[in-house]
């Protein structure tokens, strides 16, 4: 996993461990977390090195029993050490109702300024008033020692009108390995959390309020960073959930997304040092597994680590695939640090998970929409295409076609794109096939030949551009009737140019007559005009029938 500098580790070394602490003895043991899949909802069990066991919430009523089989399914005389409520909604805390009635827990704890307006949160209260466990406030900067790990509730230290942001928050580390329960805070919670410096960048997170539009802001996850985010939902929920805004803002930063509605019970264990997730080893490297071996595995690897551009929640890159222009511009707008944005929105992109970098790209002058008011964001970008784009960029163009006519498809290559092409091909930045000599302009670029093209891009910020060969002296075409010269007297021997005379193969002059004495040995003797003889070399006038 991770190798971070932990959170927690320089706080309890200086002895700063705030408010109530519980300390069992550890072993080493794994750590499991285990998200119950509980519908709409959320419930998550975790079973510490040393085996106390841990219940973050219990999903809704009827998921009660599921829970607590699931539990007894882990250890047949299960007790909970800790039972928290991250706060008092139905779907987060029904199911506790059951866990008091068929289980042991010894300490409950909860955020005591909420409301208790519920009837189900009050049952909940009441049961575990009968329990006789202990029952704590979720103070925040509360902090335990348990079985080898450290648990710490980070939520800010606000009294929120909203139930959701007045979630208990929970980080949990255990060696190398660290995660963040969220509960269902919402952009209000997650600034707050910011601003205070509660946010450290995690392993495995849960998606905060089961992806809602209004959580995992940008801001909170660039400090939480989290590489594996585990969503609780119920399939063809009501709500939406998790929302395209969300999952987007956590494809854009590299994130693979688990959902409970997708892959039923998903559960991780680590020693602390690696982890798996439903058996599957959590690559930390964020390297998908389709690119292993694969002609561009070096260059994908690269963007991918720079965080220019990430694979899919399922682990894999499809380096095969076609790129989207949403996607593309996304990529050369990181790989080459555009930033300005001037608000361009086109009608396609007003709730586009790329509305900003689509502005950036057109702002700089990149790109330009497929009309006024449309960009098709979401449509596969062509070889051309992505050319012109990356030539635009680099304010390179050549109207000398030499290198795209030597391909066999050349001449398919639109005209607003075929400068930009050859532009980029005598840079070095793309080449053609050459098993069959074809550039393909029209096919859709891959996302492998997207990555290795920029990639060349970066590597070659300055291309020696060729200089175009000088314009040959124009040619005068012939007319279909041209105007005779007049005729030229040439000395006063009565010849023109077009005057017909004489001449011999090896000879340097020229007749006047077929029978002149000079040409009686001649054998071959040929009749042109004056001006043809001249072009041959044969300008000298006979000075015997030339006079």
């Amino acid at each position: 996993m991770k190798f971070k500098q932990k959170f927690l580790s320089s706080v309890i070394a200086l002895g700063l461990v705030t408010s109530s602490m519980f300390i069992s003895n550890a072993n080493s043991q794994q750590l499991e977390v285990h998200h119950i899949d509980v519908g709409q909802g959320e419930s998550i069990y975790i079973e510490l090195p040393d085996g106390s066991d841990i219940l973050i919430d219990a999903g809704k009523s009827n998921y009660g029993s599921t829970i607590v089989n699931y539990l007894k399914g882990q250890e047949k005389d299960i007790d909970i050490e800790y039972l928290i409520a991250t706060h008092p909604d139905a779907d987060h805390i029904g199911g506790m109702q059951e866990v008091f009635k068929q289980l042991n827990v010894k300490n409950f704890i909860y955020p005591k300024d909420a409301p208790h307006d519920t009837k189900t949160w009050q049952n909940v209260l009441s049961l575990a008033d009968a329990e006789g466990c202990t029952i704590k406030d979720s103070t925040p900067g509360t902090t335990f020692n348990i079985g080898g790990a450290t648990m710490k509730f980070i939520q800010p230290t606000v009294d929120y009108s909203d139930n959701n942001d007045d979630s208990v928050v929970t980080y949990l580390e255990y060696k190398d390995v660290n995660f963040m329960f969220t509960g269902d805070i919402e952009a209000d919670a997650e600034k707050d959390m910011v601003a205070q410096n509660l946010v450290t960048d995690v392993d495995f997170m849960t998606v905060p309020h089961h992806g809602s539009k209004g959580s995992s802001t940008e801001e909170f996850l660039a400090k939480a960073k989290p590489e594996h985010a585990i969503v609780s939902v119920g399939a063809d929920n009501s709500y939406g959930h998790p929302t395209a805004d969300a999952l987007n803002r956590y494809n854009a930063i590299g994130s693979k997304v688990y959902r409970t509605d997708q892959l039923g019970d998903i559960v991780v264990k680590t020693d602390g040092n690696t982890a798996t997730i439903n058996g599957n080893n959590a690559d930390a490297s964020r390297m998908p597994g389709d690119i292993v071996g694969h002609w561009a595995e070096s260059q994908i690897k690269d963007f991918i680590d720079k965080g220019y551009l990430n694979g899919y929640p399922d682990g894999t890159f499809k380096p095969q695939a076609s790129i989207t222009r949403a996607e593309f511009v996304k990529t050369l707008n990181k790989a080459f640090g555009l930033t300005s944005k001037s608000g361009k929105v086109f009608d396609d992109t007003v709730w586009h998970w790329a509305k900003d970098e689509i502005d950036i790209a057109v702002t700089n002058g990149v790109c330009q929409g497929t009309s006024a008011i449309t960009f098709e964001p979401d449509a596969p970008i062509t070889r051309e295409a992505a050319a012109k784009m990356i030539a635009n960029y680099k304010k390179i163009s050549d109207t000398y076609h030499d290198k795209i006519n030597r391909y066999n498809d050349g001449s398919q290559t639109a005209n607003w794109a075929i400068n930009e092409v050859e532009a980029i091909l005598e840079a070095g930045y793309m080449n053609g096939y050459s098993d069959t000599n074809t550039f393909k302009p029209k096919n859709n670029i891959t996302r492998a030949e997207a990555v290795v093209t920029l990639g060349r891009v970066i590597a070659n910020p300055n291309p020696v551009m060729p200089e175009p060969p000088a314009p040959a002296e124009p040619v005068t075409p012939p007319t279909t009737n041209p105007t005779p010269n007049p005729p030229t007297n040439i000395g006063g021997s009565g010849l023109t140019d077009s005057s017909t005379v004489y001449v011999t193969p090896s000879g340097k002059s020229y007749h006047k007559t077929k029978s002149c004495s000079t040409l009686k040995r001649s054998k071959v003797i040929n009749a042109v005009t004056l001006a043809q003889a001249k072009a041959q070399g044969k300008s000298d006038p006979c000075n015997i029938c030339v006079k």
